[in-house]
């Protein structure tokens, strides 16, 4: 168990090193890339998901950080040390509060409820992107007209990633109702499984197809990224429209 000085609990477990090293190299790996992806296609309304990446990143420094066997080394001292780290920055929400036991209580339900606030606007957006998915088939004129663009990948490349992100939150509301001593909190697997790795495959979904093709449709850049992320192309030679269209 690793903890504050004021009795606070950062982790009611010791943190792996090697998880969070993987962790580390993994999202490194994946946002470094879609930095490269987001400056070259000017695709800039996915810069919030490049930002969530490098909190991820450091969200897992820090777990990497706080781990007994880099503490021993870093703070000379045992793992349950006075200087105890604090809670992963970005991935895990929260606020850290010393005071009285009521303000911490009043924290938690706020991030509960900004958690339900979450599934419910992700629910209805998910509902609304399948009825339009189901529309467009539907209609014949909508239909020939849409076969002329790549956009079906694209919206099963929204569907997977709104469950994903859906997935994590409903195992985040579970996690919080329970507490700092529940199942989920006191398990270090649950936030590699359900949090790491779901926006990890997120973020890969989004590089193998990336919205740069939708971008250059709609005349807002001039390249995309091909060959399930690996390569980056001049949007004319893919389609032979200008940046205008």
């Amino acid at each position: 168990m690793v903890s504050s000085e004021s009795g606070w609990v950062a982790y009611t477990y010791n943190p792996s090193m090697a998880a969070a090293v993987i962790f580390v190299i993994l999202f490194a790996v994946i946002t470094l890339l879609h930095t490269f992806h987001l400056i070259r296609t000017r695709t800039w309304f996915f810069i919030p998901l490049v930002i969530g990446g490098y909190f991820e990143l450091i969200g897992y420094i820090g777990r990497a950080i706080t781990s007994p066997l880099c503490s021993e080394h870093l703070y000379g001292a045992r793992p349950d040390s006075e200087n105890g780290p604090r809670r992963k920055i970005g991935t895990r929400a929260g606020i850290m509060v010393t005071g009285s036991s009521s303000s911490t209580s009043t924290g938690q339900n706020v991030i509960i409820g900004g958690l339900f606030v979450q599934i419910i606007f992700f629910g209805f957006f998910l509902i609304s992107a399948l009825v339009f998915q189901m529309r467009m088939r539907a209609d014949a004129a909508a239909k020939s007209i849409a076969n002329q663009f790549p956009w079906r990948k694209h919206m099963w490349a929204l569907h997977a990633s709104s469950i994903l992100v859906l997935i994590r939150s409903v195992v985040r509301v579970v996690e919080y109702i329970q507490g700092t001593y529940g199942y989920i909190m006191s398990h270090e697997a649950f936030i590699y499984v359900f949090d790491g790795l779901l926006m990890f495959v997120l973020m890969v979904i989004f590089v193998v197809v990336h919205p740069s093709e939708v971008n250059y449709l709609l005349g807002r850049g001039r390249a995309v990224v091909r060959m399930g992320g690996l390569k980056v192309e001049n949007g004319v030679m893919c389609y032979g429209l200008t940046e205008s269209g």
